[in-house]
């Protein structure tokens, strides 16, 4: 938790980067796409290295990068600094998150392993948010050295979580060939599951939760006219628990229907965020992203899960690594999309504009499922695995 607090706590402080260094909206979901694009190689390269080279060989480098990134911005004088910061936190990110879950899920016998993931996955997900919350609140009501503060207290707590990982017992025996291999395809029985359900629920699922992530603070400041940057992370922190509660709380076995009404719930709470615009209404605002992010939750859980138990045991990591790029390819172009458009069309009109399509993609989506879905649903069947067991399956992959 503590690694991924560091990922999204610069969010609170866009504003104020905006007026330091004269960077629009634009440049802002710059920011984020350049995080995707540094993810996106790590995640298929670096991360699958672990199971090679061992977990504390990826989890201990890729906490040296995070600390560096944190640096980087604590001392960033140039817009480029940010820029550079956040292709280490991408960097980072996609190396360090499948090697870390697999390491934890490793320290625990098969019986306590779905738990632990289940643990895994919540933490990362409050992670996300309580950088944003903890820096807002910072910035807001402490207000000593506003640009360096957070960052200098995430360091000091990485230092102490390298300390920490150091101590804990290898689990993995390092192998003589560390090549790099891309685990990435969709088997030709798969593919139209794959292509016509499970990749689109995660495309969209990360272009509506990055879009907020990245817009939040400016929406708050531009459009709802507050100035407390606490509230900004805050917003970001309401999302994120909501999603790993969601997660938490879902006892639904059906994956297909769990991913539907996630799909749901997150195209119907961007409308809500977007309508506390010409209201400006905080209450509007706080119940859009509480629907938006118990629909996150219940989308990543059940399409996540889906990708895993499409594929055979030999094809999952390939199926699990397409999933996260089209996931991923949702958190860059759309949301730079929306940073464009903004500066032509006003935030407002983006926002509605992409949530727009996206709900257009979402029930375009929901009513080709039953067809697409249908060797999935045979493959469910016919297969032995519990749903914690492919839960355990899916993370193993990650």
């Amino acid at each position: 938790m503590v690694f991924t607090t560091g990922t999204n706590l610069a969010t609170p402080l866009f504003p104020l980067y905006q007026s330091r260094f004269g960077i629009g909206t634009t440049d802002i979901t710059l920011l984020f796409t350049i995080y995707a694009v540094c993810l996106l190689p790590s995640l298929l390269l670096i991360g699958p290295l672990s199971d090679r080279a061992g977990r504390k060989r990826i989890i201990l480098p890729m906490l040296v990068v995070m600390t560096l990134a944190s640096l980087l911005f604590a001392f960033a004088s140039t817009p480029a600094m940010l820029f550079a910061a956040r292709a280490l936190q991408g960097v980072a990110t996609g190396g360090f998150l499948g090697a870390c879950t697999a390491f934890m899920a490793e320290q625990r016998d098969a019986a306590q392993r779905p738990r632990t993931l289940l643990l895994a996955s919540f933490t990362t997900m409050l992670g996300f948010g309580l950088g944003p919350g903890l820096a807002g609140a910072l910035v807001q009501y402490v207000g000593r050295d506003p640009y360096q503060m957070p960052f200098l207290l995430h360091v000091s707590l990485m230092l102490t979580a390298v300390i920490a990982s150091s101590t804990v017992a290898e689990t993995v025996t390092r192998t003589r060939s560390l090549r790099p291999r891309v685990a990435i395809g969709v088997p030709r029985g798969v593919r139209a599951a794959f292509f016509g359900f499970i990749a689109p629920a995660g495309f969209v699922f990360f272009a509506l939760n990055g879009t907020v992530i990245a817009l939040i603070p400016s929406f708050t400041v531009s459009v709802l006219h507050l100035h407390n940057l606490a509230t900004a992370g805050g917003l970001v922190l309401l999302l994120m628990l909501a999603g790993g509660v969601a997660q938490v709380l879902a006892r639904d076995t059906d994956l297909l229907r769990l991913t539907r009404w996630g799909l749901v719930l997150t195209a119907a709470g961007a409308f809500v965020i977007i309508a506390a615009s010409p209201t400006h209404s905080v209450a509007t605002l706080l119940l859009g992203m509480i629907i938006e992010g118990v629909g996150n939750g219940w989308t990543f859980k059940g399409s996540l899960a889906l990708a895993g138990k499409v594929a055979t045991s030999k094809a999952q990591a390939q199926v699990i690594s397409s999933y996260y790029m089209a996931a991923y390819i949702g958190f860059s172009v759309p949301v730079f999309s929306v940073g464009l458009l903004s500066a032509v069309l006003g935030l407002t009109p983006a926002l509605l504009l992409l949530s727009s399509v996206l709900a257009i993609g979402v029930i375009a989506i929901i009513l080709g499922s039953d067809v697409t879905m249908e060797e999935a649903t045979a493959r469910q069947s016919s297969r032995s695995d519990t749903p914690a067991a492919c839960e355990q399956t899916v993370q193993d992959n990650r």
